[in-house]
């Protein structure tokens, strides 16, 4: 994908084309990528959208990749024997801000990890290049929000995402 080679050439930063998005409309698009492969490993999807969700100040397209890495992970870390996906969008305590919770009951990341997963080219997948989680916070950056990891080695991992209203 040219636009995250692009992204990831740190010396020409990539400008986001940050507008008022439907924080649902960016999770459904994301989940549509991820379904079949859920789907196909018994993986259970649910929504939970809070009222009053404000829309954020986003680029479309980019934090389709966020979410797509974080469902994609979410989905390879429950692949052995199925699970729950749990997304969560509700509005900030102060309501200046979007937070999505995206939690599965995979198998976790070791406590030695979690503080390196977001570094460009870590991976604890044998297959993975690393990228994805540095992508995902280089994204998260342009879009002034931030992002967090919880997990507990054997029950699940939770990412929160929180991204400014528009």
């Amino acid at each position: 994908d040219q636009q995250l080679s692009d992204f990831l050439n740190y010396s020409r930063p990539t400008k986001a084309n940050l507008q008022p998005t439907d924080a649902r409309k960016v999770i459904d698009d994301s989940l549509r990528i991820a379904e079949p492969q859920a789907a196909e490993k018994n993986i259970k999807i649910s929504i939970i959208e809070h009222e009053n969700v404000p829309q954020i100040l986003a680029d479309g397209e980019f934090l389709r990749s966020v979410f797509n890495n974080l469902f994609i992970n979410a989905i390879q870390a429950m692949e052995s024997g199925g699970g729950h996906l749990n997304v969560k969008i509700s509005p900030s305590d102060d309501g200046q801000a979007v937070v999505f919770e995206i939690a599965d009951t995979g198998n976790g990341i070791r406590e030695e990890s979690l503080s390196k997963i977001f570094e460009p080219y870590f991976s604890t997948k044998e297959t993975g290049t690393g990228l994805g989680l540095a992508i995902v916070q280089k994204i998260v950056d342009v879009h002034h929000g931030t992002i967090d990891v919880e997990s507990v080695e054997g029950e699940g991992t939770k990412f929160t995402v929180t991204l400014p209203r528009a």
